[in-house]
């Protein structure tokens, strides 16, 4: 596999890494009460890993659509 293949799979790898640790993250607030200290804590790590994938999958469409790396 070459550099910009290696790029991609790493990507697709921790955005996959970052979606599994989201749905957790939902699937954990659905058992909570809306008075629950947690939701503000659990929701503000579901609001930072959607920014982190936001991020990522611009990174990996901006290699995917470079086949020359520049």
């Amino acid at each position: 596999m070459d550099a910009r293949g290696d790029d991609i799979k790493a990507t697709a790898e921790d955005l996959a890494n970052a979606a599994e640790r989201l749905q957790a993250i939902e699937e954990a607030k659905l058992e909570l009460t809306s008075d629950d200290p947690r939701l503000v804590t659990l929701s503000a790590e579901a609001a930072d890993l959607a920014a982190e994938i936001a991020q990522k999958t611009r990174v990996e469409y901006a290699i995917a659509t470079d086949p020359d790396g520049d």
